[in-house]
């Protein structure tokens, strides 16, 4: 029996009722969060990254393409990614100060794409202050780590190893 592009053989050894289920679903990306937005790429150990959930193994291609459309790199080009969590870097280099779209696309074995991810992400490489540190990821139910700067509160996405980044502050003391 052909089912889409595959060949499907199968030996029946006892009578009885059989069913054949064919997945007729492209993959699915899901739980997508990328930082940092906006990306200061000019600064040493800083890569944005975009995390999702694949629904099933996949070839994946992710890009990055400039204001007028251009793709200017590729992140992964048919990469054969597992099900499960997956996590795209890009570390900016070359990148001018704008707007950036980011495309991926799923492919599963069969052929059958996903809807494509697009998103936006900016690339800041002006000459604002920054500040980089380390903090102590409180725990509980409002476990938000937050940082004071001029007495306004920032909140700052850390990763799990307490390291962040915050862009756009002026010179000077951050508390």
């Amino acid at each position: 029996t052909r089912v889409g592009k595959r060949q499907v053989k199968a030996a029946i050894t006892r009578a009885g009722s059989y069913a054949l289920c064919v997945d007729k679903f492209p993959p699915g990306l899901s739980d997508v969060k990328a930082a940092p937005n906006p990306f200061p790429s000019k600064l040493d150990g800083v890569v944005w990254k975009l995390r999702m959930r694949l629904s099933e193994p996949a070839q994946v291609t992710a890009t990055i393409a400039n204001a007028a459309g251009k793709v200017v790199r590729t992140l992964l080009d048919k990469a054969a990614k597992p099900a499960g969590e997956i996590e795209i870097a890009w570390d900016g280099k070359g990148a001018s100060d704008g707007h950036y779209t980011y495309r991926v696309v799923a492919v599963d074995d069969s052929g059958r794409a996903c809807e494509p991810l697009i998103g936006k992400v900016a690339v800041f490489n002006g000459d604002m202050g920054s500040a980089a540190g380390e903090v102590k990821l409180a725990t509980g139910a409002m476990a938000t780590p937050r940082v004071a700067a001029r007495g306004t509160s920032l909140s700052s996405d850390c990763d799990p190893d307490g390291k962040y980044w915050l862009i756009g502050l002026a010179p000077g003391k951050h508390m």
